[in-house]
């Protein structure tokens, strides 16, 4: 008997979900409903601020905000580092740009404006402004997702970047009248890592905020606008705890900026795959695995290929709903080297593969067919070019009695799909030649 066992810990992570097209003219409020949803199928929030409180995040307890400075001047504010209400009446945009701010999460969202210039006096405050969010619990989280709304004024404004040389300044790029808005991250006792930074452009003339992709001190990614729009970034490493730190400048009448809702996450997957075993014995081929946990599963898909590359669909295993031990026999392998993979399937159809396991057979059959039991479509697989010369290969489908019920033709070396729903529920043999397998028809 020859075995091939793989421990798997977690799944490919390959998706093959069809993408949800949201048409542009649904209402801000559905736009965040429907991703809301479909947040929550994908990740779980561990830790999240959408600023609806007024001094703790909502979720995670024990973790603390800390502004620098939660305050306007004027009524509306029109220097500011606050959270608001995002309302005409309570801070003021620039007209050309809007009166508000769109897409807002909730009822409140942090926004910051002209931070030095409080009261109409220059440097009354720091043009740099800072939230610090500690103590978030992050014990046992892997794979750690930070997702989080940004928007700023982009019209007739000139956002000041710089050039990264290794200066003092908290971004990396050199001191000076530098705008931005940064997102760091800080594990343990490490110190902080940049996790996501925007600065202004390198348009000669007007400059707007875009994302800085490579900590260059001119923003080139994705540019922000009136709307607040969402960006996601990975975090490396764990621990036990984290801080998250905001840190804004700007010194200008219309150098106008929010945050909202932003959140830590962690992938849920729908089963947590253990172990992958496969092994050969008497022809056949047992694969056997274990789950830790499931949530929201439907079945298992059992897929087969000779290349390692092109799979192909040989059965199917229905989920027991929780944690167990499931198994599958493919009765019918072909002589050599067989590759097996899993397609977990959700019960909105979302599919996520296994890695590949591959054995060899001691099957001395070169003929295969599959799915094994079968509906439709019986898929009929030969390596019958070593015995064969001719460019097809007739084969038959026999009942228990020894009846041809079908007949047909399959190229050597190959896989030919053949509709067999016409056949009565029962047992049946393929036969070519020499070589015959059964299989059971559904």
């Amino acid at each position: 008997m020859k075995t091939t066992t793989y421990h798997l810990t977690q799944w490919s992570g390959q998706n093959t979900a069809s993408n949800t097209i949201v048409s542009r003219c649904l209402k801000p409020l559905l736009l965040f409903m429907l991703c809301a949803i479909h947040q929550c199928a994908t990740a779980q929030v561990f830790w999240q601020d959408n600023f609806e409180n007024t001094s703790t995040p909502d979720v995670a307890a024990g973790s603390t905000r800390l502004s620098s400075l939660n305050q306007g001047f004027g009524t509306p504010s029109t220097s500011y580092f606050k959270r608001s209400s995002n309302t005409a009446s309570d801070i003021s945009l620039n007209a050309s740009f809007g009166t508000t701010y769109a897409s807002m999460s909730g009822s409140f969202i942090w926004a910051g404006e002209n931070h030095d210039a409080a009261g109409g006096t220059e440097n009354a405050l720091s043009p740099v402004q800072t939230i610090e969010w500690t103590n978030i619990d992050i014990s046992g989280k892997t794979s750690i997702s930070f997702r989080g709304l940004f928007a700023a004024n982009n019209v007739s404004i000139s956002w000041d970047n710089g050039v990264n040389t290794g200066g003092s300044d908290p971004v990396g790029i050199a001191s000076g009248n530098n705008d931005y808005i940064l997102v760091e991250y800080a594990i343990n006792s490490g110190s902080y890592q940049t996790l996501i930074l925007f600065m202004g452009d390198n348009n000669t003339s007007t400059k707007i905020l875009k994302e800085d992709t490579n900590n260059d001190g001119l923003g080139d990614g994705t540019a922000l606008n009136n709307t607040l729009q969402e960006f996601t970034k990975t975090i490396s490493g764990t621990g036990t705890t984290m801080k998250i730190r905001l840190t804004g400048r700007c010194n200008g009448s219309n150098e106008e900026w929010a945050v909202d809702n932003f959140r830590l996450s962690t992938p849920v997957l729908p089963v947590e795959l253990i172990r992958f075993d496969a092994h050969t014995e008497g022809g056949t081929t047992h694969l056997a695995w274990t789950t830790g946990e499931e949530k929201n599963n439907k079945g298992f898909q059992i897929e087969r290929s000779r290349d390692g590359r092109t799979f192909q669909k040989i059965g199917t295993v229905n989920a027991i709903g929780k944690a167990g031990n499931y198994t599958f026999t493919d009765a019918n392998p072909i002589r050599g080297t067989n590759y097996y993979r899993l397609r977990q399937i959700d019960h909105e159809g979302t599919e996520t593969l296994s890695k590949v396991v591959s054995v060899t057979t001691e099957s001395n059959s070169l003929l295969s067919a599959y799915p094994n039991p079968v509906s439709d479509v019986l898929t009929i697989e030969t390596d019958l070019s070593d015995i064969k010369n001719e460019s097809s290969c007739d084969f038959q489908i026999i009942n228990l009695l020894g009846q041809t019920i079908m007949t047909g033709k399959t190229a050597p070396s190959s896989a030919t799909r053949f509709d067999v729903s016409a056949l009565r529920e029962g047992t049946y043999f393929l036969k070519m030649g020499s070589e015959q397998v059964k299989f059971m028809k559904k």
